[in-house]
């Protein structure tokens, strides 16, 4: 009996409230298209099946068993069949293929790569081994290399980019039959064609759980497939097309009303007022209930805890129901004044609160500082902000040189934190918004060995790498000194000019935020040869964000997010073995309860506190009526400041 107490308690009180609420699955039996089944799954359940493990799976393979049906049925899962080509060629022949009879046809959901054939292309998985043609030249006109080695086809694009320009780009019938006239009859060879594993669920979900039947899953020209499981084949999944109809399994969640519970201090205006009385309290509830609907807080229902006298009194408990409280609950910012490099304030958040300060809206920025201000500081801190300084290449190289800078006195500079592309003038290189519209060079031959082409045509940075890969290869890479005079050469010297290096626009917050809301001061923010820089908020300037070096010592911003109590009462029925046990003994409640608190802490569910809630009579356990056969019933309330909620 103690084991089965014990259990109860464990569901009810654990880390993650949704571990007790498993998917429960809905067969209906009414065959859709596998988008009416979506649309009928999201109205009356929460979606198409997402399926994220072998029991997950078993209990659906049960549900649909049951109903007497042992074929196929849709599940969540789909497949965006999307192929483009290696060099991201998109101009005039980029849709051309030479399928062989019934390809793709995509076995287990896993051929990816395209090989061409005497026969025509095949889809096949990408770590087999091939021979491959790469080409060299321009995309417009190329001149395909056949290249006597088998590899993998990621290793085989690496060999073609870093040795000609990239694997082959096949645009029509006259080039295929080049290339079936370079390599060996009757085997398979690379081409430049492949697609990404996009697999998803109808729901968003992430697993890597997967029950592919070895079966092909011809693609044709579809551009979406979608998942069924097959109950003849162990409920096991492959692709078909989404305007077939199935039956199909959707999926629920059930969802536990949550409540909780707020003391409130009144102190009414005028001493006659009778907080008691009915009209009083049901007047309060009604403003307060107005001020959650002006809120756009719906779903909450708001009642009086009464007391056992049936009185509310002063120190009232307000019942909150079907809202989650902990989702309004502000962040909380805490000042530190000891000087810390950023890195050393971040693991002092996470170790005192909860991490360094996010910011995601002008309220929270006037909260911080007004926090900092109380504390008479009125410049710099650090703040959760930092962007990480990796440029790279267009073209990818990262060979010999590709590490060469020319950077201007100064720059990069990073001004307004929305400087990401680099510009050319006089031989010195200067980071620049990638928006601006400048002209640009090219280049064609060989990264190794490069001919610039100037383009007197001003664009965007991505218009000019577009232009430049559909016309040459890609924005010029430059790789040392003699390169760098060569596009100085070519291009007007008063003008500024892009080339092809960037570096990842993204800025983060440290407990992984996504905020849009910026606050970035005009001014420059100098990177100099640093991989990573962090963000600090000035008051001097509103507390507008700038960049800095991570390893600067300022005062810093922590924030907290206040953890209600939570309370929660079960009720236990329990038979003792010896009938002459008495429950309501303090030494056998006592030792129930500690053996209770034991078996929470063996299963690492630390910050619950146990304890029985007593009747009005003073005892926890009462006998139920003749038919439980001296069965005794009790409460037991948990109070917990770990993060759930339940009923």
């Amino acid at each position: 009996m103690m084991e089965r107490i014990f259990l109860a308690v464990l569901c009810l009180s654990g880390w993650n409230v949704s571990s007790c609420l498993p998917r429960q699955y809905h067969y209906v039996a009414d065959p859709m298209t596998w988008t009416e089944a979506q649309a009928y799954c999201r109205e009356t359940y929460t979606d198409l099946a997402t399926i994220e493990s072998p029991e997950e799976m078993k209990q659906v393979n049960q549900t649909v068993l049951l109903s007497g049906l042992d074929s196929e049925v849709w599940i969540g899962l789909y497949n965006n069949i999307l192929w483009k080509w290696s060099d991201n060629y998109t101009g005039s022949g980029a849709e051309y293929r030479k399928w062989s009879s019934g390809l793709p046809d995509n076995l287990e959901a896993n051929e990816l790569c395209v090989t061409a054939h005497t026969f025509g292309w095949f889809d096949t998985r990408c770590i087999w081994r091939h021979t491959f043609v790469c080409y060299r030249g321009t995309q417009q006109d190329p001149e395909f290399v056949y290249i006597n080695e088998t590899m993998s086809w990621s290793s085989a694009q690496r060999f073609c980019r870093e040795n000609y320009i990239d694997l082959a780009t096949v645009k029509n019938d006259t080039e295929y039959q080049k290339v079936l006239n370079m390599t060996p009859s009757g085997a398979y060879h690379w081409i430049g064609l492949h697609r990404d594993l996009e697999v998803y669920w109808s729901d968003g979900s992430n697993s890597s759980f997967t029950y592919w039947e070895r079966v092909f899953n011809p693609l044709g020209s579809m551009t979406v497939v979608c998942g069924v499981s097959d109950l003849e084949r162990s409920g096991k999944w492959r692709l078909l097309p989404c305007e077939s109809k199935f039956p199909f399994v959707c999926y629920s969640v059930p969802q536990p009303v949550k409540r909780h519970v707020m003391k409130l201090r009144m102190k009414p205006e005028d001493p006659s007022v009778n907080l008691n009385d009915p009209a009083v309290k049901a007047d309060i509830l009604r403003k307060l209930q107005d001020k959650l609907k002006e809120s756009q807080l719906s779903g909450v229902t708001l009642t009086w805890r009464e007391q056992p006298d049936g009185k509310v009194t002063n120190q009232a408990l307000l019942l909150f129901t079907g809202w989650d409280i902990s989702s309004c609950l502000p962040r909380q910012y805490h000042h530190v004044a000891d000087p810390m490099t950023w890195t050393e304030a971040q693991a002092y958040c996470r170790e005192t609160y909860t991490d360094l300060a996010t910011i995601e809206s002008p309220e929270e920025m006037d909260q911080v500082n007004s926090t900092v201000l109380l504390s008479d500081l009125n410049s710099e801190f650090w703040i959760g902000l930092y962007s990480n300084i990796i440029w790279e290449w267009s073209g990818n190289y990262t060979g010999s040189g590709a590490e060469y800078r020319k950077w201007a006195s100064g720059h990069p500079e990073l001004w307004v934190a929305n400087e990401f592309c680099v510009s050319f003038k006089a031989g010195a290189w200067y980071d620049a918004r990638c928006s601006f519209s400048l002209t640009f060079v090219c280049y064609r031959g060989t990264q190794q060995d490069p001919e610039f082409v100037y383009i007197n045509e001003t664009m965007s940075w991505s218009s000019a790498q577009r232009y430049c890969r559909e016309n040459y290869i890609d924005l010029a890479t430059v790789k040392n000194d003699t390169e760098n005079q060569k596009i100085q050469s070519l291009t007007p010297s008063g003008a500024w000019h892009w080339i092809g290096l960037y570096r990842d626009p993204h800025v983060y917050w440290s407990d992984g935020s996504s905020s849009s809301f910026r606050y970035w001061e005009d001014v420059f923010s100098p990177l100099g040869s640093m991989t990573v820089v962090c963000g600090v908020s000035d008051l001097e300037r509103s507390g507008k964000w700038r960049l800095l070096p991570c390893e600067s010592k300022f005062p810093f911003v922590c924030y907290s997010v206040p953890q209600p109590v939570k309370r929660h009462v079960i009720k236990l029925r329990m038979k003792p073995e010896d009938p002459s046990v008495d429950l309501n003994d303090p030494a056998v409640k006592a030792d129930i309860l500690r053996e209770l608190q034991d078996r929470l802490k063996k299963s690492g569910l630390s910050g619950v506190t146990l304890k029985w809630r007593e009747q009005p009579d003073g005892k926890v356990f009462h006998k139920e009526g003749e038919r439980s056969h001296g069965r005794e019933d009790s409460t037991l309330k948990l109070k917990s400041d770990c993060p759930f909620v339940v009923q």
